[in-house]
């Protein structure tokens, strides 16, 4: 049996609905397989990504570590310049009380 063609028999396609539907099979499997390529793929660079997720969970703990110790730096910078301006003061407070 053979599809309508405008150009009758002088078509040189084929009109074979038997085969026209096997080639649609055949495209329908080979973009079936092609998905299933695709998804191992994917699910074989999703086990690289776990392992570049756990090594940015590493690194945002050693950020966050850093972030605390920086904190606690500058706590002691600053208790330490505050200390150093409450001797600047007690300085002054003597210097004025003996230069009277």
């Amino acid at each position: 049996m053979h599809g309508y063609c405008k150009l009758g028999r002088n078509c040189q396609k084929s009109h074979d609905i038997d085969q026209i539907l096997d080639m649609e099979e055949t495209e329908e499997k080979r973009i079936e397989e092609k998905e299933k390529r695709k998804k191992r793929k994917m699910n074989n660079n999703g086990n690289e990504n776990l392992q570049d997720k756990i090594g940015d969970v590493q690194s945002k703990e050693q950020e966050e570590r850093f972030n605390r110790l920086n904190a606690l730096v500058n706590f002691l910078f600053n208790l330490f310049n505050l200390f150093n301006l409450f001797n600047l003061f007690i300085y002054l407070f003597i210097y004025d009380f003996f230069s009277i």
